[in-house]
């Protein structure tokens, strides 16, 4: 990593707008937002990823297209109606999805690499932020809904499977430094209460 003891006062970013420079930087960007143009994006964001390999800030992409972002990113939050509902890394949010939503929207792309598989979608059609329905904000869209997901609201928090979950391999140090940075895997969602309920799908133990 770049040494930014003595940071240079701003870099040029690949939009043309200067970045300002700090310890901490973090650099926001929605790049795979502001064009259709596939070749266009991806030197966007190939430009993006070699200033940070350089000059040592983190990014924080905001986009839609998830293919991407397992690409190059190494966490993922996924987002539903205003709020987080299951956090991971890239490799564990594309092997093994842990809410429903997060599997739909893994679904509706090809697959990054092996054989090819049928492509699905999510029924529906995303909820009214000013009138959400109650419980869970993806009940009505979410084919393993049950009838508590329609009155109680899920909290952020540990999958069914907590400090057992799959493909996980850490010593005692790294699994005590994770905990500190609340680093974690995340999910909302009431199905993950009961792992012996918890709908195979979303239970997925090996790398697909």
């Amino acid at each position: 990593m770049t040494d930014l003891s003595n940071p240079p006062q701003s870099v040029l970013s690949p939009i043309g707008q200067p970045i300002k420079r700090r310890e901490d930087a973090r650099f926001l960007t929605g790049a795979g937002q502001y064009t259709d143009d596939v070749v266009m994006q991806r030197q966007i964001v190939e430009q993006i990823t070699d200033l940070r390999e350089r000059l040592g800030f983190s990014v924080i992409f905001i986009t839609h297209d998830v293919s991407l972002l397992i690409e190059i990113a190494d966490r993922i939050a996924i987002m539903y109606a205003g709020e987080i509902v299951e956090e991971a890394s890239a490799d564990d949010v594309y092997r093994r999805p842990r809410h429903p939503y997060a599997r739909g929207l893994l679904r509706s792309f090809p697959a990054l690499h092996g054989p090819r598989r049928e492509l699905g979608g999510i029924s529906g059609s995303p909820p009214d932020l000013m009138a959400l329905p109650s419980g869970c904000p993806f009940h009505p869209r979410c084919p393993a809904a049950v009838a508590r997901c329609a009155v109680d609201h899920p909290e952020l928090g540990p999958t069914a499977f907590g400090a057992d979950e799959p493909g996980r391999r850490l010593d005692r140090l790294a699994v005590e430094i994770e905990h500190a940075l609340d680093a974690g895997r995340r999910v909302a969602c009431l199905l993950h209460d009961d792992v012996e309920g918890l709908p195979s799908e979303l239970a997925v133990r090996a790398a697909q």
